[in-house]
């Protein structure tokens, strides 16, 4: 069924137009929502939440597409989700995070030990450093750099100035660079991320 379709069925109260877009875009949604929740369980309950505002307020969709419009109704629930719970990232326990990386090196000959303890830590840090940001940030960072959305995008989606949003993903960038630059070190002594850099300008913020 072609989208398009999915959606004419869904505006006249037909749930049958559902289940292909929940197909196209059910990955994408949990992405999103577990990047800004950092928590796999509820990022499936928002999804689910998101899918039955979604046919609720079908109507108002206008575009011909149903996909960012969905996310933004996924992305929206989220925040307020991240924000009403205050959490923070589970991260695996040493012992799992152990064992995964044995079988890998079992299973891909390819990195050394040393690699695999490495890209370990690197996957770790990146945890740590998103639990650093507060909901904003975060959803700010995940459709700008995984929904690859303008800025521009982002404010209209979010309702915010654009001081607003250039201020969130400074101060996104500069947490994500402190907490990050020295397991870059570690992965590539000779990477950009070893050598110093220039800070970048920081915008004027008129809404913090």
């Amino acid at each position: 069924m072609e989208e398009f379709q999915a959606i004419a069925l869904l505006k006249q109260k037909n749930l049958a137009g559902l289940e292909p877009l929940i197909e196209r875009y059910h990955l994408q949604a949990i992405r999103t929502s577990y990047l800004i929740l950092q928590d796999a369980d509820l990022a499936e309950d928002i999804v689910q939440i998101a899918y039955l505002q979604a046919a609720e307020k079908i109507s108002q969709l206008r575009s011909p597409t149903f996909g960012g419009w969905f996310l933004k109704i996924v992305i929206n629930l989220s925040i307020k989700a991240a924000i009403r719970q205050k959490r923070t990232t589970p991260l695996p326990s040493t012992e799992d995070e152990g064992i995964h990386s044995i079988q890998s090196w079992l299973l891909d000959p390819g990195p050394s030990p040393e690699e695999q303890v490495l890209a370990t830590e690197q996957k770790t840090k990146v945890w740590q450093a998103l639990t650093r940001l507060n909901p904003q940030e975060r959803a700010a960072v995940v459709m700008k750099y995984f929904l690859e959305m303008s800025e521009a995008e982002i404010t209209r989606e979010l309702h915010s100035p654009l001081s607003t949003i250039k201020w969130r993903l400074y101060s996104a960038r500069e947490k994500l660079r402190r907490s990050l630059t020295p397991v870059a070190e570690k992965m590539n002594p000779h990477s950009p991320a070893s050598i110093p850099q220039p800070v970048d300008k920081e915008p004027q913020n008129e809404n913090k």
